[in-house]
């Protein structure tokens, strides 16, 4: 029985330190304190149910919970994005403010943000790829645009939009991955 006993004192000393950090960078990617404790709580159930992660260890055990938490809000995101054509609550502004502490490494990622951008713009439909070049590149408006390629202003909006939504999603994903 004491074994027992420790296993659940050495998790409440886990639960203890981990759980509001946890809850707050999930609210903080998610903008949403109730999602965020929902999460917060499966991870840290299932946290239980893996004691080869935590019993043995004295640390080391933070970057495998944050793994969970990054990973239940992907989840959360992905399946949002199922059930809602907007992809319900989340917009990837949420993370805006979450990197505001600067390091030695932000000039490194911002080089391979700057090289991801020209690979996700070189992977956009033809059509789309050409207007948001004209727009952002060039510096055309879009009705500029729409008269040079004999297509709507609407239509310049939408494939804008879809570009930007695009690179969005690419830049969020990236970010997500280096929080680790």
């Amino acid at each position: 029985m004491t074994e027992e006993n420790d296993l659940i004192k050495r998790f409440e000393g886990i639960f203890i330190a981990h759980y509001p950090a946890v809850k707050g960078f999930i609210a903080a990617l998610l903008k949403s304190e109730a999602y965020a404790e929902d999460l917060a709580q499966d991870i840290f159930a299932r946290l239980w149910t893996r004691h080869d992660i935590w019993a043995e260890r004295d640390g080391g055990h933070s970057g495998y919970i944050y793994a969970m938490a990054r990973n239940a809000a992907l989840d959360f995101i992905r399946k949002r994005r199922k059930t809602s054509p907007h992809g319900g609550d989340f917009r990837p502004e949420a993370l805006d403010g979450l990197f505001s502490e600067s390091t030695p490494l932000d000039p490194l990622y911002a080089e391979e943000i700057q090289l991801l951008m020209e690979l996700a713009i070189e992977r956009l439909p033809k059509r789309r790829k050409r207007i948001f070049r004209m727009s952002r590149l060039d510096g055309m408006s879009n009705k500029e645009i729409a008269e040079a390629l004999g297509l709507s202003t609407r239509t310049v909006e939408h494939q804008i939009y879809l570009a930007l939504r695009e690179l969005r999603r690419i830049i969020f994903l990236f970010l997500l991955l280096h929080l680790i």
